[in-house]
């Protein structure tokens, strides 16, 4: 499962009570592009361990995760290269 796929899943107030923090960090997680955080491994392990995932779905899921961080780093290095975080 993808990152998308388990946030559309667990939605905003579910994800932040599972994962035990609070809406802030919540809030991040379902930004898009530069404003996203990708969540911890741990919140990615209560996660699946909630839903129940394989240990194959966990592993594409934190993959996912991975891909999507470094994505949102490169959008940020091309900004900071620009002058202009805005």
């Amino acid at each position: 499962m993808t990152l998308k796929e388990i946030l559309d899943t667990l939605g905003p107030k579910r994800a932040t009570e599972i994962a035990k923090c609070g809406r802030t960090a919540g809030w991040h997680w379902f930004q898009r592009g530069k404003k996203q955080k990708v969540p911890e491994m741990q919140t990615l392990i209560m996660w699946a361990d909630h839903l129940k995932l394989t240990d194959a779905d966990l592993g594409e899921l934190i993959r996912d995760a991975y891909r999507v961080r470094v994505g949102i780093m490169e959008k940020l290095s091309k900004l900071g290269t620009k002058g202009s975080f805005g």
